[in-house]
């Protein structure tokens, strides 16, 4: 279980690739020192809530949800039995006789994957082409229902605005829009984040500009008929960040 303040974020965060670490101080007084320990392994782990954004961007993540009382699943229990323990045995047997080939096998990537999550699934891909049979279909219906556009966790509020910013300029077919008509549009889905993006209040005009600048989208002059010499927004400043993140 992590918390979202939890300070072992950090291994989660750095342990998503190969060369990934965490920095510990060691020692006493003044005989401290720093060393780098190794963070790439397979971790599972969860909580009640979000995740950050970031390590959301690092995660495979696995909804999961209360089942109905007409539902039945197999109860695990808390305890360790004779079938874990052959399970563990197992798992371990084929990760040493197939250490080897896996090390050289190189998946294709899915194209409806975006780069970070195609590293994230290379090794799971990996072994379900060794271990071949229906395996390899099932880990990309699986990579696609988890990781692919629409998935739990992949927006975060930026992407968000960038997405819900696009429907607006498409729906008003306009050029250009003022910052308070773009924000009176974002506002008005009530099931959207902007009506109370801040503490239950509209998002600001700061606040629309803070989340578009990562994606090099400034504010500027712009003559619409409604309201000529306005500050507001081009739909051409969002060209280029909508086909890299939408």
């Amino acid at each position: 279980m992590l918390d979202s303040k939890d300070e072992r974020q950090g291994v989660l965060c750095g342990g998503f690739e190969r060369n990934g670490f965490v920095e510990v101080c060691e020692g006493e007084g003044t005989a401290i020192t720093t060393r780098l320990f190794s963070t790439f392994c397979p971790k599972a782990f969860g909580l009640i809530g979000q995740l950050t954004a970031t390590l959301t961007d690092r995660s495979i993540v696995i909804p999961m949800q209360r089942k109905t009382p007409s539902e039945k699943a197999d109860r695990l229990r808390r305890r360790d039995t004779d079938d874990h323990h052959q399970l563990r045995r197992q798992c371990l047997r084929w990760a040493i006789d197939n250490a080897e080939a896996l090390k050289q096998a190189a998946p294709p990537v899915l194209p409806a994957l975006n780069d970070r999550a195609n590293d994230l699934w290379e090794p799971l891909l990996a072994i379900a082409d060794h271990a071949g049979g229906e395996w390899p279909e099932r880990a990309r219906k699986a990579a696609l229902k988890l990781s692919g556009e629409g998935a739990a966790g992949e927006d975060n509020r930026c992407v968000e605005l960038l997405r819900d910013a696009r429907k607006v300029f498409d729906v008003s077919k306009a050029a250009e829009l003022p910052t308070k008509t773009l924000i009176t549009a974002l506002c008005a889905d009530e099931e959207r984040p902007w009506s109370t993006h801040s503490k239950g209040e509209p998002i600001t005009d700061r606040q629309l500009a803070k989340l578009l600048r990562p994606f090099g989208i400034i504010s500027g002059t712009v003559h619409p008929p409604s309201a000529p010499d306005a500050k507001g927004y081009r739909r051409a400043d969002f060209e280029d960040a909508w086909a890299r993140y939408l």
